[in-house]
Parts: C-alpha cells; structure tokens; sequence
C-alpha cells in the first residue's frame, strides 16, 4: 500500500482548488469522478448528482465516500488518516481537495475545458493517437526520400 502524495488537510498546496471546493464541493466530486469513472460519467452528471443528494439528504459523503474507495483501490493507496465514509463524513471538502490533488500529482488533469467534447482521459488518448499518427507520417514521408535519394 502506497501513502496519499498529499495529506488531508494540505489544501493550499492548490488554493484555487480548496476555494472552489469549499464553495461548490459538487464541481469538484464531478471532476473527480468522471476520471474515476474512466469517462464513463461526466463531470456535469456526476456533479448534478452530488448537488441533488446535497440538497435533498445534506449527506453527501452517501456518494463521494464510494469515490474516494475507487481511488485509493485504482492506486493502490492507505486508508487513512481514518475510514473513507469517516473522512467524508467528518472533513468531506477536505477529502475532495485531497483526492484532486492525488489526482493531479498522478499526472491526471481534473481542469475542466468548457471547449472539450469528449471526458478527459478519451480526449487525451484521441491526442496521442494523433501524436502517434504524426511520427509515423513523418517516418514514412522520410524513408520515402531515403528511396529517392539511394536511387538516384
């Protein structure tokens, strides 16, 4: 088992991050789970759903606890410094901001870019594809001249 990079309550490590969470946890869940989901869910969805059970329980940790369970599963992680439903129950801002720092420091980007159609991590494979794609056209374009060139 592996410790967080990151500990529960080192929030301004990303101040940005701890405000917008301390004053729309829902944007962050969303962003959080549509990496955790792998794209299937988005942020907007996964975020409207925190909201309802915000507003209609005012227990949100009901959803975001099972989050923070994927996430130390994915990598491998302690459960500390307490048991998931604890930490979101009793510090659930500070537990999102942990979790999206973890995130980030493992080369993920929960940012949300308005101007992006596909969930991130299918978006950023379409990219290195296309990165792929480049090499490889540019590998050919240059054995081709290769040819010419010993033919001459």
């Amino acid at each position: 088992m592996q410790a967080w990079t990151t500990g529960l309550f080192d929030c301004m490590e990303d101040p940005n991050n701890a405000l917008i969470t301390f004053i729309a946890p829902c944007f962050t869940f969303g962003q959080i789970a549509e990496i955790i989901d792998e794209g299937h869910s988005t942020c907007t969805t996964s975020g409207i759903i925190y909201a309802a059970i915000l507003y209609v329980t005012l227990a949100p940790f009901l959803i975001s606890c099972g989050y923070r369970s994927k996430l130390r599963n994915k990598f491998d992680l302690v459960e500390a410094p307490a048991a998931d439903w604890v930490t979101h129950v009793f510090c659930g801002s500070f537990a999102l901001c942990q979790e999206y720092r973890e995130l980030k420091n493992r080369g993920y980007d929960p940012e949300i870019d308005t101007k992006r159609k596909k969930p991130y991590h299918l978006h950023h494979q379409s990219q290195l594809h296309h990165q792929e794609h480049q090499k490889h056209k540019q590998t050919r374009n240059y054995s081709h001249v290769f040819t010419v060139l010993v033919s001459s």
